[in-house]
């Protein structure tokens, strides 16, 4: 079971061990209603890969690199073909200018 950070109405802090759908009770010191302390939860990241010293050797390092160059580079290939590819539709969709009399 979790134990959860609780504040009562007289100000005293303290953690209740419960199951998570439980209510935590009176405060343990002064008897009054408990209300919930909302906090960032703890995060651990086991294993590797999340840190860039994760990575086991040079050979590696530089493969990962050369891989995220390329990646940049076919993001950027493809974002010019799409914006190249709107120009094209939008000029397309113009009204030719009407003829002009003599």
């Amino acid at each position: 079971m979790p134990v959860y950070p609780y504040r009562c109405e007289a100000g005293h802090e303290v953690e209740v061990l419960h199951a998570a759908g439980g209510a935590p009770g009176p405060c343990p010191q002064c008897g009054a209603a408990l209300t919930r302390v909302w906090a960032a939860p703890a995060v651990h990241f086991k294993g590797k890969g999340f840190y860039a010293t994760d990575v086991g050797s040079e050979r590696q390092r530089r493969f990962l690199d050369r891989a995220a160059e390329q990646g940049a580079n076919d993001h950027d290939d493809k974002l010019r073909a799409q914006r190249a590819e709107r120009a094209k539709a939008k000029a397309a969709e113009k009204p030719a200018p009407p003829p002009r009399t003599p």
